[in-house]
């Protein structure tokens, strides 16, 4: 299955990289399933939308910093 949208980010101080890809659901418009480097986001697989994906990497980004 092919990513819906890719979107790397990276972190210059740490050197660090990310890379979230969004897959479409078959049966909500409006979710993704998402991967980031690789592994499921969240642990349990569910489907989320693009507003709790977007705090997720706030709230790490902020955490981080």
């Amino acid at each position: 299955m092919k990513a819906e949208l890719r979107i790397p980010i990276k972190h210059y101080r740490q050197n660090k990289k990310l890379e979230i890809l969004l897959f479409r659901t078959p049966f909500v418009a409006r979710q993704y399933y998402v991967r980031m480097n690789g592994v499921p986001w969240p642990k349990d697989r569910r489907a989320v939308s693009l507003t709790r994906l977007l705090t997720g990497v706030r709230k790490a980004l902020v955490r981080d910093g």
